[in-house]
Order: structure tokens, then sequence, then C-alpha cells
């Protein structure tokens, strides 16, 4: 069973588990918007490490990834609405989200396969607030804000959605497994840069704020 877990470990694997440590480590626990960030770490580590294990020993993994979407995106659309000026009517879409997920994990594309709407949903209402959110700064000509580190970790999983809500909308095996220069499929291309982009953006967030923290206790 050891060697089956070992076998899944990948670098994806390992750079969102740096990830994962580091922010346990530096994020502070008092601040909500961090802790927010801190969850998605969390339920992404744990999602990745126990399909790890699942996969090990032959196990499917899709009620697993169908659970931790629901609490992936649902966490992701609470920080946006943590920073918006909308955050009654996003509350409410995320509980909207949440039962839209779970009426389609019951009743429709259901525990046996990937919950694709379910992704590609979440990932909708995330990029419309966000592009509805960044319009609002600029209107208020609050310039400062696109340079704030929140900014950064607002920005992180946009490409991650977009790509992979590309792929998830065409439900084409074919096209998933295209391969670019003859040696990488093209979804495998879309998941490794997605998910390099995303944990990257989040350590670069984690990073910059271990060193603002740093320079006001100088002060």
């Amino acid at each position: 069973m050891g060697n089956n877990f070992l076998s899944q470990i990948d670098f994806i694997y390992l750079f969102i588990t740096l990830t994962w440590l580091i922010g346990l480590i530096w994020l502070p626990k008092t601040h909500f918007f961090k802790t927010l960030v801190l969850a998605i770490l969390c339920v992404d580590f744990l999602t990745e490490t126990l399909s790890n294990f699942l996969m090990g020993i032959d196990k499917s993994i899709f009620g697993l990834y169908n659970v931790s979407v629901l609490f992936h995106h649902a966490l992701w659309l609470r920080v946006l609405v943590e920073k918006s000026f909308f955050q009654n009517l996003g509350k409410k879409l995320i509980w909207g989200f949440l039962v839209f997920g779970l009426l389609n994990l019951f009743f429709f594309e259901g525990w046996n396969g990937f919950n694709f709407s379910t992704f590609i949903v979440g990932a909708l209402f995330y990029l419309i607030g966000f592009i509805v959110e960044s319009f609002q700064y600029l209107q208020k000509e609050d310039f400062a804000f696109f340079h704030q580190n929140d900014f950064i970790v607002l920005s992180a999983p946009l490409l991650f959605f977009i790509g992979f809500s590309m792929m998830f909308g065409f439900r084409n095996h074919d096209l998933n497994a295209y391969l670019i220069l003859g040696k990488w499929e093209l979804y495998t291309v879309i998941s490794h840069m997605g998910n390099i982009i995303y944990y990257g953006m989040i350590l670069w967030y984690v990073f910059l704020e271990r060193r603002a923290n740093h320079l006001l206790k100088r002060v």
C-alpha cells in the first residue's frame, strides 16, 4: 500500500504540500481573510493526499473530488465576498452554489462520476464576481487595491478556473488527449500550468504577507 501511495506522488502534489506547509506556518490564524486562504490550502492538500491514497488502493476518487469542489469553490467565493461591495448578495450566491452542488451530487451527475457542472458553475460565479468587484474598484478610482497583496490572492485561481472549465465544458476526451508537440496531452499541460500558477501566486502572497508582518513589527 505504501509503495502504491508513493507512486502517485508527483511534482504538483509536492508543490501543493509545500504551499500548504508554508501557509500553515506563516499565515496568521487571527485574521479571517487569511484563515479562509489557509482553509483552501488545507482542503486542497487533504484532497490530493486522500486521492493519492484511494488511487493507490484502486478506489474511486470521484466522490472525494465532488465534495472537495463544493468546499473549494465555496471558500474561494467567500474569500472574494470578504473584499467585495456586494457582501449580502455574495453570501446568498454562495448558498445558492452549495444547494446547486448538492442537488447535482445527489440527483443529477451523482457520486459515480465527476460533477462537471458544479465545477463550472462555481468557477463562473467566481469569475463574474471578480470582474464586477474589479470594476467597482475602478469606478471608485481605488487603484491602490490592485497593488495590494489581497488582489494577488484573489487573482490566483483565475487561470485555474478558466482552464479547467474549458476542458470540462467540452467533455471531449479526444480534445483532452490531444498531443502538443507530440509529447504532452493538452489536459496535462493545462492542468500543470493552471496548478503551478495557482499555487505559485498563493505562495507569493504568503511570502509578501510574511514580509509585511516583519516590517510592521520593526515599526
